[in-house]
C-alpha cells in the first residue's frame, strides 16, 4: 500500500497542500472548522506526522491540561494548583504556551478531542481525568499524553502519580507519634479509581498496627460525595 502523503489530506479535505499543511501544524490562520475537516481527512485516511515542536517551532507550541470544573472537583484545586504551577513554568521556559482546557462530566470525547485539535496541542495533561479511547485517539494522531493522580491507566499511557500507601502511612504515623490513640480513617467513594480508598487503607493500616492498636479498635468512615 503505498504511503499517504499530505497531498492526499490536502485532496480529501478540498483544501490546498499549503492550508492542509498549516491545519495539521497549526500554523497560520486556518479556521477551527477547516483545521477539523483537515484533521478527520488526515485520520480517515491514516496520515500521520509527528506533532512534537522541532526547536525552531516552539513559538506555536501549546500544550494543553485538562481541568475539571465540575463543583465536587473544587475543593482539591488547592493541591493542583502547584501541579499546574510546574508544568507551565517547565513549558514557558522552553517557549511553549500552557493552556487550561476546561472540562466536565457531560463533556464527550467526540468534544474534548475537537476541542483540543483547535487548540493545535502538541501534548495533553491531564489531571485526575480518565478517557481511554480520547487518550488512545489523541497518541495516534501523534499527540502524547500524560495523566497525573489517575493509576488505572499506568499500563497504556505515560502516568504520574502520587503514592497513597505511603502517603496515609506517614499521615497515620505522625498521629501516633504526637500521641493520639483514637484515630479515625475517612475515605471518599471512587468508583473511577477503586484501589485509592484501598492502597491508603492499607498504609493507615500499617503504622496503626506498629503501635499494636487492633484494627478492630479502629472506626471507618467512607463520604459518598454524590449525596451531597
Amino acid at each position: 500500500m503505498a504511503k499517504v502523503t499530505l497531498k492526499d489530506v490536502a485532496d480529501a479535505a478540498g483544501v490546498s497542500i499549503t492550508t492542509a499543511s498549516f491545519a495539521m501544524s497549526g500554523k497560520g490562520r486556518i479556521s477551527p472548522e477547516v483545521r477539523q475537516k483537515v484533521l478527520e481527512a488526515a485520520d480517515g485516511l491514516g496520515y500521520r506526522k509527528s506533532v512534537v515542536a522541532s526547536s525552531d517551532d516552539r513559538s506555536s507550541a501549546v500544550i494543553g491540561v485538562l481541568l475539571s470544573i465540575d463543583p465536587e472537583w473544587t475543593v482539591v484545586f488547592g493541591f493542583i494548583r502547584p501541579i499546574l504551577e510546574a508544568i507551565d513554568a517547565y513549558f514557558s521556559a522552553r517557549g511553549y504556551t500552557v493552556v487550561l482546557i476546561p472540562i466536565n462530566e457531560r463533556l464527550s470525547s467526540d468534544e474534548l478531542f475537537r476541542r483540543i485539535n483547535s487548540l493545535a496541542c502538541r501534548g495533553v495533561y491531564s489531571i485526575h481525568y480518565g478517557n481511554e479511547p480520547l487518550f488512545t485517539k489523541l497518541e495516534g494522531r501523534g499527540i502524547p499524553v500524560v495523566l497525573i493522580m489517575n493509576g488505572n491507566y499506568q499500563n497504556r499511557f505515560s502516568t504520574v502519580c502520587v503514592d497513597d500507601f505511603q502517603g496515609a502511612y506517614e499521615g497515620a504515623l505522625h498521629l501516633l507519634q504526637a500521641g493520639h490513640r483514637k484515630v479515625i480513617f475517612i475515605d471518599i467513594e471512587r468508583e473511577d479509581v477503586p484501589m485509592l480508598s484501598v492502597d491508603r487503607f492499607i498504609g493507615f493500616k500499617k503504622a496503626i498496627e506498629e503501635y499494636n492498636i487492633p484494627i478492630s479498635d479502629i472506626e471507618r468512615i467512607t463520604y459518598d460525595q454524590s449525596d451531597h
